[in-house]
């Protein structure tokens, strides 16, 4: 989870941080839910703009889903979980694999 409106050190921190975590054997196949909040303000980046800078696609390919979340839209939080719990569960990627930035 990242904060859409983090500055770019922040936003650094976390991209290391992330890649760090996925260097552990036990985590490093697993699929990733990049999930970037605050997507109601104004100055926020999207998940892809996130995934993007990361260059998360480029370790990871297709087992990247990018969200974007607001308290605003709940219903969109549920939908990024539940195709996470998916994929971690039967290994598929759903309809619900898309990126979605609201």
């Amino acid at each position: 989870m990242v904060d859409g409106t983090t500055n770019e050190q922040e936003l650094e921190t976390a991209r290391v941080a992330m890649f760090d975590a996925l260097k552990d054997p036990q985590l490093c196949d697993l699929p990733i839910l990049l999930l970037v909040t605050h997507q109601d303000m104004e100055n926020a980046r999207s998940a892809s703009e996130v995934a993007e800078l990361w260059n998360v696609k480029e370790f990871y390919e297709d087992s990247v889903l990018e969200y974007g979340s607001s308290i605003n839209n709940i219903e969109q939080l549920k939908e990024a979980f539940s195709a996470f719990a998916s994929i971690l569960l039967h290994g598929v990627v759903g309809p619900t694999n898309v990126n979605v930035d609201i």
